[in-house]
């Protein structure tokens, strides 16, 4: 039977009535009474504690937990809160033929963002080279898209002053809360088991900040293999992993991984559903809590996952749980979905019918 805590008012009844038990005849409900001050005390001390015992039993279950007891739980477990990941890649440098670019140095985007060169390098013959960089700090800010120009913050003579990215990715923000949270809840409900799929798919969480979901599949790519699918949906570029990220995952599952499997890290195929209905009532406000539903539902529902059947009847479910929504038609998709071997349904479109 479930507890229902007293509000304040509530407690403030209760109390002058227990005053007035003991001493009659009424006076703690007399405004400015004396014993209506006592009654207010002792009901304020008694929501306080209330409020109190309500955190702690949040804490008893790592669904609910605050950071400081879900470290706990996930400490049980072995596991720790993700840091923020530096993007790496390579800078193309030109120059001086035989030039040296030191390690140490470091060049800078327009925005400000920092990137270190991570080991000395010569340029060719040519006066090129791909200089190996990281980025000073972490995060999804760090990830630059190729031909982005950087400049030296210093000038270095037989060296240009700029260079142009070849690729920078891999970088993501720290593990947030609820990320953990999934993590931990996972761990406890599939406990390690030395080499389970489920094993597979809390590596691929744990290996990278970036990874949201992940999925593993024995055997997809011939006998005694392990194929492992992951998203970033947090990340700005989309869901679809850079192969920096894939490349850290899979270093890290072998890392961790029984010996004798073959490992396959790979991205799902992204495919754009769209989707068209019709909402009661339609206001902008309703069609702006349904279009958070249905773009919610592409990420969170479990029937989202590469390969297989999703089910209409799912979406139109999501649909009915917006804000002021009080009927629609689900139009398209019209039947259910049929997905082949590592495609993934994603948000395409969405169009309103009158």
């Amino acid at each position: 039977m479930p507890f229902n805590r007293p509000t304040l008012p509530q407690l403030m009844e209760r109390s002058a009535a227990d005053i007035e038990a003991e001493l009659p005849p009424g006076d703690a409900h007399i405004r400015r009474h004396k014993l209506r001050l006592l009654a207010k005390i002792n009901a304020g001390s008694a929501h306080s504690q209330h409020g109190h015992i309500a955190w702690w039993a949040d804490q008893i279950m790592p669904h609910t937990a605050d950071w400081e007891s879900l470290l706990k739980w996930g400490d049980l477990r072995g596991l720790k809160p993700l840091t923020a990941s530096a993007a790496y890649g390579t800078l193309e440098v030109t120059g001086q033929p035989g030039a040296l670019v030191q390690s140490g140095w470091t060049y800078q985007r327009a925005d400000g963002w920092e990137y270190v060169v991570s080991q000395t390098t010569d340029l060719d013959s040519s006066g090129r080279a791909a200089v190996p960089l990281v980025a000073l700090a972490g995060g999804y800010d760090g990830n630059a898209a190729p031909n982005t120009s950087l400049r030296l913050t210093r000038s270095v003579a037989g060296v240009s002053s700029s260079g142009t990215v070849i690729s920078l990715a891999g970088g993501a923000d720290a593990e947030s809360l609820e990320s953990f949270r999934q993590r931990v809840i996972f761990r406890w409900r599939n406990p390690p088991q030395a080499g389970t799929l489920y094993d597979y798919e809390a590596w691929a969480r744990e290996a990278h900040p970036a990874v949201t979901r992940s999925w593993a599949i024995g055997n997809e790519a011939g006998a005694n293999t392990v194929t492992v699918r992951i998203v970033t949906d947090n990340d700005p570029n989309g869901l679809i992993p850079s192969q920096a990220v894939l490349d850290q995952v899979y270093a890290y599952i072998r890392s961790v991984m029984p010996a004798t499997p073959t490992l396959f890290v790979v991205a799902p195929i992204p495919v754009p559903v769209a989707v068209a209905l019709q909402v009661l009532p339609d206001t902008p406000e309703v069609r702006a809590a349904v279009e958070l539903e249905v773009r919610d539902w592409f990420l969170t529902d479990s029937d989202i996952q590469p390969g297989g059947e999703v089910y209409r009847s799912r979406l139109s479910e999501a649909i009915s749980k917006a804000s002021g929504e009080r009927a629609h038609t689900l139009i398209q998709p019209a039947a259910d979905l049929m997905f082949g071997t590592g495609e993934i349904p994603t948000f395409g479109t969405l169009t309103w019918s009158n």
